[in-house]
């Protein structure tokens, strides 16, 4: 039974992270282009205006995805979930007009207390115009996931980044439109989607089925994780603030493509989440849930863990290929960004148990801490290290929520998790990435060989701390035998 819920949770993961790899790939492919038509500063502008409307978009969001998420498995009657949804989405709509509406009226102040400069100010109106459309797609997408139908969101999220990303490639390298053609084209494309979605949940938004209790139900699970939204928000994007603060636009230029390029370890984290939400749910009411999400758990930290340090030891070859010389320093942030996935991904399992009693202040409390760690050590580290210390700080704030959220939780629903064999695997990989920072070869390609012996040493790894079992070994190698034969 065991070996059937790996299959189901990694069949889920991988199709709802192709939709990732096929958006990415069309990302990446986009990145040489960017920075030869771009500056590292007008790099920097696009990374400042996209932390701009994260934060709006947290602000409309309001945490009320993970309440939806949690009230549509209540129960199986369809009118109760066209209920949960319509009340999701008619308050997310309504917020979302509004501050876009503000955003946009506001977009030449914005432009010149964030990035100095108010000529900017269009990029922030057409973001403002383009918030409230955003919502019927977010929405569409939650609600495919709610009902685990990973091929149609997978097929749907595809053709909403294709449409994005063609459209974008059109105004910015056809047409020559420079930083407004990025933002026109996702307006454009937020308005064709937005369209879509709408013609898709026709029938759940309707506002009959709106419930003012229901929602306000709704609002009092997901009021813990509004502050932590928040807080989320500071510790994993603030740092562009930081970085152009106590340098330049050109110096968040150069983090914010060494953040693009560690969003590949993001890739496989979020395509897990996807899958692991809807998973984790369905599931926790069988008697063997607890032991499924510990080995689950293990697997989740071999992965994630070595493709971090994969790519922390190739950052500067990642770079070479994919950017110009003059964005090369950011390979300095590539690990340690790359790594603080690994730990958001650890709050998936940390919070499995908060999520089934239906408490997520451990959550809520954590991340709110964490916020204050990354703020302190942002003032303390930015002003000497640069954008490392932007990256430095985030990695050791976002490895804090994890702890305290597993500590908590256990209290309110004990999982088997073996944090021991986590943890020895993880400062074993840390240990290989630290012990290349003292290897420098002039020679390119004995410099990957080294590189790639030293990954090799991850395999070991996994039975020093017994990451895996030689019965477990056994076990796969015999089920992979069968299946091959």
């Amino acid at each position: 039974m065991m070996i059937g819920y790996f299959k189901q949770i990694g069949k889920e993961s991988l199709i709802y992270g192709f939709a990732g790899v096929v958006a990415k790939f069309f990302s990446i492919f986009l990145v040489p282009i960017y920075t030869r038509i771009f500056s590292p500063e007008e790099y920097g502008t696009i990374g400042l205006i996209s932390t701009t409307t994260s934060l709006m978009q947290i602000l409309i969001v309001l945490a009320l995805d993970n309440s939806a998420a949690r009230w549509f498995y209540d129960t199986d009657d369809t009118i109760h979930r066209k209920q949960t949804i319509a009340s999701w989405f008619w308050c997310q709509i309504t917020i979302a007009t509004l501050l876009g509406t503000g955003m946009a009226v506001a977009s030449n102040d914005l432009a010149k207390l964030i990035i100095g400069d108010a000529s900017t100010g269009i990029y922030f109106r057409l973001v403002g115009i383009a918030l409230p459309l955003l919502s019927p797609t977010a929405v569409v997408i939650n609600w495919l996931r709610f009902q685990r139908r990973a091929t149609a969101t997978v097929v749907f999220t595809i053709i909403t980044n294709t449409i994005t990303i063609f459209l974008t490639i059109l105004f910015v390298v056809v047409l020559r439109r420079g930083l407004e053609g990025i933002f026109l084209a996702q307006l454009i494309s937020a308005g064709i989607n937005a369209v879509v979605a709408l013609a898709i949940l026709r029938d759940w938004l309707n506002p009959k089925h709106f419930k003012w209790i229901l929602l306000k139900g709704m609002l009092r699970f997901a009021f813990p994780l509004i502050p932590a939204s928040l807080a989320f928000w500071v510790v994993n994007l603030s740092s562009r603030y930081f970085v152009q603060f106590y340098n330049s636009t050109s110096e968040v230029g150069l983090f914010q493509l060494g953040a693009n390029i560690a969003m590949l370890t993001a890739l496989v984290t979020s395509a897990f989440q996807q899958a692991w939400g809807p998973f984790a749910m369905s599931i926790y009411k069988r008697p063997e849930s607890r032991q499924v999400y510990a080995r689950i758990f293990l697997v989740f930290v071999f992965i994630t863990v070595s493709l971090s340090a994969a790519m922390a030891l190739f950052a500067s070859e990642i770079i070479r290929i994919f950017a110009t010389t003059s964005y090369l320093r950011a390979s300095t942030v590539v690990g340690v960004l790359s790594l603080s996935y690994v730990f958001i991904g650890l709050n998936y399992f940390a919070n499995i148990g908060p999520s089934i009693v239906k408490n997520m202040k451990p959550l809520g409390t954590a991340t709110i801490i964490s916020a204050l760690i990354y703020l302190l050590l942002s003032f303390i580290l930015v002003p000497h290290m640069g954008m490392f210390g932007a990256g430095l700080s985030t990695l050791i704030s976002q490895a804090f929520v994890p702890f305290y959220v597993f500590y908590h939780a256990q209290k309110l629903y004990p999982i088997p998790y073996r944090f021991i064999p986590a943890a020895g695997f993880l400062i074993f990989s840390l240990s290989i990435v630290t012990l290349s920072f003292f290897i420098h070869i002039d020679n390119l390609w004995l410099s990957i060989l080294v590189k790639l012996c030293l990954l090799i040493l991850i395999i070991p790894a996994l039975f020093i701390f017994n990451i895996v079992t030689p019965e477990q070994f056994q076990y796969f190698r015999t089920f992979i035998s069968k299946k091959i034969n």
